[in-house]
This record gives structure tokens, C-alpha cells and sequence, in this order.
């Protein structure tokens, strides 16, 4: 069954919001506990850190906050710095740069998100991006907020930026594989994902009602050690 071997592990979950030609990030979040198709506790660990938008130091307060899921995160930070929250999609905005704990050795990278599901949202109806493709099965990854090698201090090759969405299914490493393929099985039960669809609201209640199963605690951490090197682009 290919919906047992179909998901990211990962320790730890860094993302960011870019925007513009060269991309510059704006902000950064860790999210801290990911289950499956809920990401939960969310933290902000950065604000303008290639220092490129001095506009957005005026946004510095929102280091250190912390929500207890990352749609009301997101929410909030798409509030304060765009003023609204109207057609946010959260799971889209932010991205992730994934490496693959084990080199590939030539091999291409995993199919990601290459699945949809409908969702709605008031009114609306929206694709949900999600990945069911059996190479991704049980792949150990690191999710980093930035593509420069901390050793090197170079753009590094061995990995590549997806929407923070489309990595889901994320199965937390303290799961055995059957617990893991139980999981898989309870969320994708006909080997789709289903999303909850949510009432129109606006402000706070919206925030605080956008997922309504995110986790309240963090299930597992862990901290990004890099190696002695990474992989930079061929000359």
C-alpha cells in the first residue's frame, strides 16, 4: 500500500515568506510540532535576516511570538504586514527548503505536492497541494529557511524550495513505521486527504479558529546541525 510509505520525517520545520526578483525573505518561522496534515506550535525566529527590506524592521516585535498552530501565525504576520488576511492561503505563502538527509547520487528529487484535494473556505474553493507519490516514502529530511550553506557561506544545491503545504504529509520521527502507516491510513483513509472546511470569519476568531486540529503542544524537536559541507552548483 503505497499510502504507507508516503511521507517527509523531519525534526524540525524552518520556513519563510519570499518576495521579489532575486527573492528576499521576510520573515521566518519554526514550526515546532507537525503531525501529519497540522502543523502546531509556531514560532517567529526572523524578521528581514538577509537585512534586504529595511521597511520591515518596523516588524521586529513579531520575533519571539509565538502561536499555538501556523495558520493563526501566518494570519497574523499577513495582518500586520499586508493589513488584511483576505484570500491568505497559509499553507502556500510560506516555503521550505528541503534536503534529503541521504544524498540522492544522481537520482531525481522526489515528486512533491503533486497531489490535490478541494478545500473551501466560506464561499470559495481551493486546491489543496499534498504528496502521495510512494518515492517520498518514509524520506528523512532536513526543512531549512534559507539555501546558503552555513559552512560554505554559498547557495547550495542539494535541495530544493517547496511550499511548506505541499511537504505534508509530515509523519514526526518518534512514530515506528506501523504507527507511522496507522496514521497515514487514518488521515488518507482512501489514499486522498480530505481537508476540514472552515466558516468565513474575520480578525481574531478567524486566527484562532484556523485549524481547528493543530496539535496545542510541541511533539517532538530538534535542532539543525549542519554538516562539515554542502553541495554547491556545478561551474
Amino acid at each position: 500500500d503505497s499510502t504507507s510509505r508516503t511521507n517527509m520525517r523531519t525534526n524540525n520545520i524552518e520556513c519563510t515568506w519570499r518576495e521579489g526578483q532575486p527573492s528576499a525573505r521576510l520573515i521566518v518561522l519554526q514550526i515546532v510540532s507537525a503531525e501529519f496534515f497540522v502543523f502546531g506550535q509556531t514560532k517567529c525566529i526572523a524578521v528581514n535576516p538577509d537585512g534586504t527590506r529595511p521597511d520591515l524592521e518596523a516588524f521586529r516585535w513579531l520575533v519571539g511570538r509565538s502561536w499555538s498552530n501556523y495558520p493563526a501565525a501566518v494570519l497574523e504576520i499577513h495582518k500586520a504586514l499586508r493589513g488584511h488576511q483576505t484570500g491568505v492561503r497559509e499553507y502556500e505563502l510560506f516555503e521550505t527548503y528541503v534536503v534529503p538527509d541521504e544524498p540522492l547520487a544522481g537520482k531525481a528529487f522526489p515528486k512533491v505536492g503533486s497531489r490535490r484535494s478541494k478545500a473551501q473556505r466560506g464561499g470559495e474553493r481551493y486546491d489543496v497541494r499534498y504528496s502521495a507519490e510512494p518515492e517520498v516514502a518514509m524520506l528523512p529530511v532536513s526543512m531549512l529557511a534559507s539555501d546558503v550553506c552555513p559552512v560554505t557561506n554559498r547557495p547550495r544545491s542539494d535541495g530544493k524550495w517547496i511550499k511548506v503545504g505541499e511537504c505534508r504529509p509530515i509523519v514526526p520521527v518518534r512514530l515506528s513505521k506501523e504507527d507511522a502507516a496507522m496514521g497515514l491510513l487514518k488521515h488518507m483513509p482512501d489514499g486522498r486527504y480530505h481537508p476540514p472546511n472552515h466558516k468565513s470569519g474575520k480578525g481574531k476568531k478567524r486566527a484562532r479558529d484556523a485549524d481547528p486540529e493543530a496539535p496545542q503542544g510541541p511533539s517532538g524537536r530538534g535542532e539543525e546541525k549542519p554538516g562539515d559541507e554542502c553541495a554547491l552548483p556545478a561551474r
